[in-house]
């Protein structure tokens, strides 16, 4: 191994065992697990429509304040149902289990989440 090396892997040793010691202290739990899984679902639906308030102001596409929001409802009406079935299909039981493993803090949430999502995409 050359010194080079050596000098990395203690540089990366050393950030890493940093790493280790900031996360020992740093402790996310979840104290309302049913609150976010009824305001979770919002979110999808509301940052597609984002998505396509930007994409069509990038077109040169203006849009009045009436026709923007026409398209929330829609998305809203299309995308929210879907959002809280899945919420409550896949979403509860992982949090339920979660929660009875001792297990429910956010990095599992997301983690599980998105676990859950990939199949969709």
């Amino acid at each position: 191994m050359t010194r080079e090396t050596e000098q990395l892997l203690r540089v990366a040793n050393h950030y890493l065992a940093e790493a280790k010691r900031v996360l020992a202290k740093t402790s996310v739990s979840m104290r309302h697990p049913i609150r976010g899984l009824l305001i979770g679902p919002l979110v999808a639906p509301v940052a597609y429509w984002i998505g396509v308030i930007a994409s069509a102001w990038i077109r040169d596409v203006r849009l009045g304040w009436f026709q923007a929001l026409r398209e929330l409802a829609v998305i809203a009406a299309f995308g929210l149902p879907i959002a809280y079935t899945a919420a409550l299909v896949w979403g509860a039981p992982i949090l339920y289990a979660l929660r009875r493993l001792g297990w429910l803090r956010a990095e599992t949430v997301i983690v599980a989440g998105a676990v859950g999502g990939t199949p969709l995409i």
